[in-house]
């Protein structure tokens, strides 16, 4: 007596649900692989955006701190509390502007953080699902 063409189909059918779950699991960790790298990529697009964004900021509280000064040069108050005061509010908002675009970055970072750890969450869900279909399927030939 030889082996039925079911036991055989079923041998073959399982043979493939292996092949093919450890592809998809394969597929899956590149997948993810992929999206970290994109996740970096774009963090680092935002960092450098961030401090160009800095510098700007910087670069703008100097013209207004130099714009004060010589008004207040040219209108004899040079030195007066209404100068110190202006270009203290001056610096006091770039910190503030500063501040809160760091604010923002890191608040990017830890959403992209909670992101990853989700898809890989799922990814790992997907694989134990596959391997469980794979099981039952194998555990169907010995009854």
């Amino acid at each position: 007596m030889g082996i039925s063409i079911g036991v055989i189909a079923t041998l073959v059918s399982t043979a493939v649900g292996v092949a093919t779950t450890v592809a998809q699991s394969s597929q899956q960790k590149k997948a993810a692989r992929a999206d970290r790298r994109a996740q970096q990529i774009q963090r680092n697009k935002e960092r450098a955006q961030q401090i160009e964004e800095t510098r700007r900021a910087v670069r703008e509280r100097r013209i207004k701190a130099a714009q004060a000064l010589a008004a207040s040069e040219g209108t004899g108050t040079a030195g007066s509390s209404g100068e110190i005061g202006s270009i203290g509010s001056l610096s006091t908002q770039t910190s503030s502007n500063i501040a809160r675009a760091e604010t923002i970055n890191v608040a990017n970072d830890l959403i992209s953080t909670e992101r990853q750890v989700a898809a890989d969450a799922r990814t790992r869900s997907n694989e134990i699902g596959a391997f469980n279909k794979l099981f039952q399927t194998g555990a169907s030939l010995f009854t």
